[in-house]
């Protein structure tokens, strides 16, 4: 009985350790975009890899008001460029 218990806690602190580590990614992610904007390397590339992003993080948080300011804040930069 004590192993089946023990089981529960293993499979429960990957999770809780999963969702954290999503969120620091999502969040990491949206500046690092902007700087590859503000690079003029390659804006496509950039703007695909911020909606990429924008869709991974709506489907581990859902926030649609996340993914309605990415395009307006891409829209301020690419006025700034």
């Amino acid at each position: 009985m004590s192993e089946s218990g023990q089981h529960g806690v293993l499979a429960q602190l990957p999770r809780a350790d999963y969702t954290p580590t999503r969120m620091k990614v999502s969040k990491s992610c949206v500046p690092s975009c902007f700087e590859t904007v503000y690079d003029g390397y390659s804006k496509h590339a950039s703007t695909t890899s911020c909606c990429q992003y924008d869709l991974c993080n709506s489907a581990g948080l859902a926030v649609p008001g996340a993914l309605a300011l990415a395009p307006i804040l891409l829209a301020t930069v690419w006025g700034l460029l």
